[in-house]
């Protein structure tokens, strides 16, 4: 019913279907999909490649990188996008319309000197583009 030609639909990790991704690609949209636990052995490969690559700043991998900081409301929040094609290596790639990168943002909020980082990681019908990839 939603007209989403042309957009990026993000979806939080409840709606990391294939048959979700299936219909936003037949609507000519593109999709960066929240990936988590509901998809358990795509969610560990995905979230270990990730984190790999990330220790290893990427070292043979092609990626793109943005970075963001935000201040406000006695809080520094810093956000970094990471995004990488690299998924030949991916099982059950193929079963996913669409699919062509995957993504984690990177975010470390400091709220009165206390630090804590949280990683969200995605999988994306989106070209390895990381200003494309933010999501706000």
């Amino acid at each position: 019913m939603l007209e989403i030609k042309g957009c990026i639909v993000t979806i939080d990790a409840m709606g990391c279907q294939k048959k979700i991704a299936q219909k936003i690609t037949e609507k000519g949209a593109d999709y960066v999909l929240a990936l988590k636990g509901n998809q358990k052995h795509f969610f560990d490969d995905v979230h270990l490649f990730l984190d790999m690559c990330i220790e290893n700043s990427f070292e043979n991998v092609a990626f793109d990188e943005y970075f963001e900081t935000e201040k406000g409301h006695g809080r520094i929040e810093t956000r970094t996008y990471y995004i990488t094609d690299d998924i030949s290596w991916l099982e059950g790639k193929d079963d996913w319309i669409g699919f062509r990168s995957i993504g984690v943002t990177v975010c470390t909020r400091e709220i009165n000197g206390v630090k804590t980082q949280q990683k969200r990681y995605h999988i994306c019908s989106i070209e390895p583009n990381a200003f494309k990839y933010r999501r706000r």
